[in-house]
């Protein structure tokens, strides 16, 4: 679904320009850091304590 709205907001900025696209780009301002960090929390859950530790990239993409 993030990925359908990005693509939209691209064709958007593309075809009427930025101004003709701000609804959208505010969408996505929002949507990509909260998909994100959905995706951070399920992998750090999914690796258990481990997600955690310094052995992976997970705990410092989280923060």
């Amino acid at each position: 679904m993030l990925r359908l709205m990005v693509l939209k907001t691209a064709w958007l900025m593309d075809t009427v320009g930025d101004k003709g696209a701000h609804t959208e780009i505010q969408t996505i301002k929002i949507a990509t850091p909260a998909a994100v960090e959905w995706i951070f929390d399920n992998a750090i859950q999914t690796y258990g304590a481990g997600g955690l530790s310094q052995d992976f990239f997970l705990a410092e993409g989280f923060a």
